[in-house]
């Protein structure tokens, strides 16, 4: 083949590529919008006592069982339990002063999965006063709380 006819030809290839592109480019479109996003709620959680596994002795702790049902469509982790009223008892003679419990702000993040019960329990939250009634022997005491959850966080 000539010189003269590749030339002709790696020209007419190079003008057919460089065409095609411009053809192509020319045929793009864009455009700007709005896109949108909802927040979901979250469902209130239901707390009810549960059953402790250590029992107290006068100048011990033991833990704090209640159970947290999730009636939401996410999961949650509880951040902080406070007491939320006076602690009583199920037994004539042994009030709710026999035993305390402090407020936990920090060290929590017990899963709680949703849709689910879950029972927790908190070590070491409740002290029974070294001076506890006699008749608190064997004693339940109802120790009011308010539980709070949120979102897990992603550190």
């Amino acid at each position: 083949m000539s010189r003269q006819k590749r030339i002709l030809i790696g020209g007419t290839a190079m003008f057919l590529i460089v065409g095609l592109g411009v053809a192509i480019a020319a045929w793009l479109v864009t455009g700007s919008g709005n896109g949108a996003a909802k927040a979901g709620s979250l469902q209130n959680i239901n707390v009810t006592a549960g059953t402790a596994s250590t029992a107290l002795y006068p100048g011990s702790t033991g833990d704090l069982a209640f159970n947290v049902e999730n009636t939401g469509t996410i999961d949650l982790v509880i951040t902080k339990v406070i007491g939320n009223g006076a602690i009583s008892s199920d037994k004539t003679g042994c009030d709710g002063s026999n035993v305390t419990f402090d407020d936990i702000t920090t060290g929590l993040g017990n899963a709680l999965p949703a849709n689910d019960t879950t029972a927790v329990s908190l070590p070491d939250a409740v002290l029974m006063v070294q001076d506890a009634a006699t008749e608190c022997q064997g004693a339940t005491f109802t120790i009011p709380v308010t539980v709070t959850a949120g979102t897990p966080t992603t550190p």
